[in-house]
């Protein structure tokens, strides 16, 4: 099975190679704390989070292009969403030799680079609420959003709920709000 599809990642990114570069660079530096995530929710023995993180996991390997670790990622979602927790916990070293592989593909020159947010020196139109729990999505949509206005970020549902409420108490609600369904603390489900 294929490691990465950067020719899919440029293709969801409009070509953009340095978009390309920022994507895989947050996703290399983030996804180890995904792992040891799973790895807690694994030694708790709760399916539930187990399914949740394995899901997130998945949701950020697809994001990089990462195939062979969303495949793996999927696989323990499954095993999770079944109670299946010898399974989950089998697969989590090949989840780790997969995140290497992938890892390994890049160079730290390759994949170091300082973005500047696109929406330097724009005027904010919209304000937008992006509720996702995997850093690397979240930074995608801000990426593609903040052009268009001023992005806040919540990381789970229950900090999304109280930014829409303080918001409409401020007078200020969001014209735009980008939410996963399945979310750390309170999902949209």
């Amino acid at each position: 099975m294929e490691v990465f599809d950067k020719s899919d990642l440029l293709d969801r990114l409009g070509g953009d190679e340095e978009l390309c570069k920022e994507i895989i660079e947050l996703f290399i530096k983030d996804t180890p704390n995904q792992i040891n995530e799973l790895k807690k929710a694994l030694e708790n023995k709760d399916a539930s989070i187990v399914q949740r993180q394995a899901h997130t996991l998945k949701g950020a390997s697809a994001n990089a292009s990462a195939i062979s670790l969303r495949e793996v990622a999927f696989q323990i979602e499954t095993a999770g969403e079944k109670g299946n927790l010898d399974i989950a916990t089998s697969l989590v070293a090949k989840i780790e030799e997969e995140f290497e592989k992938f890892k390994n593909l890049f160079s730290t020159s390759e994949i170091l680079t300082e973005s500047k947010s696109s929406s330097e020196g724009k005027k904010s139109k919209l304000r937008i609420l992006i509720a996702e729990d995997d850093f690397v999505s979240h930074r995608l949509l801000y990426q593609l959003l903040s052009p268009y206005g001023d992005c806040a970020i919540a990381n789970d549902g229950k900090k999304a709920i109280e930014a829409c409420k303080k918001a409409i108490e401020n007078g200020r609600q969001y014209d735009l709000i980008c939410r996963d369904i399945r979310m750390t603390a309170i999902d949209g489900q």
